[in-house]
């Protein structure tokens, strides 16, 4: 992997980048990378990507597992239920 530095970032484009990093538990080089990844998808025209998080975001780990544990319960079949 290459190593790459940024010189003269604008103080509110460091300001936006640590507060994604934050709100996504990552650190600013993961933030940044993904950030730089989704641009360039946008610029790649013979790519179909059906990934519309450039447009609305992604979620948190924490965010995901979340979710993921309060609608744990409508994946339970009620035995009763089927039986009527």
């Amino acid at each position: 992997m290459k190593t790459l530095t940024l010189k003269n970032i604008p103080d509110d484009l460091a300001i936006i980048l640590g507060d994604i990093a934050k709100q996504k538990h990552q650190s600013i080089d993961e933030t940044a990378i993904q950030v730089i990844r989704q641009s360039l998808a946008l610029f790649q025209v013979n790519k179909r990507n059906r990934n519309l998080s450039v447009f609305f975001g992604g979620w948190s780990k924490h965010d995901a597992e979340d979710f993921e544990n309060k609608i744990s319960i409508f994946e339970r079949v009620d035995e009763e239920l089927w039986r009527k």
